[in-house]
């Protein structure tokens, strides 16, 4: 067996490996595409998640002072019933003594 025979016989039993080399060198290519892309991903859902928390604080302050202002106007409402309560019965207190002095 000559050397040039044994060069053929060589690349015949490597030329397999050098295309599964060059198969594994593009789909490396193609993890890394992948896993920078995911990494965007994350920064992008990162960004979301604070954006929302910061909604979600301004929400739960907005809901407090509307809860704190539903409270005060019910607090006004009953000091007008109050109010109501009192003037009617006092009318009436009047009337009853105009009625009985008059």
């Amino acid at each position: 067996m000559e050397l040039h025979d044994l060069e053929r016989l060589l690349d015949a039993k490597l030329e397999p490996l050098h295309h599964s080399i060059d198969r594994l060198e593009r789909n490396y290519e193609k993890v890394v595409d992948i896993m920078s892309q995911l990494a965007r991903h994350g920064e992008i859902f990162k960004f979301l998640q604070e954006t929302l928390s910061k909604y979600e604080i301004a929400q739960d302050g907005l809901y407090k002072r509307m809860r704190n202002l539903e409270d005060k106007q019910g607090d006004k409402l009953w000091d007008l019933v109050k109010i109501g309560i009192t003037v009617v019965v006092a009318i009436i207190l009047t009337l009853l003594g105009m009625k009985n002095f008059g």
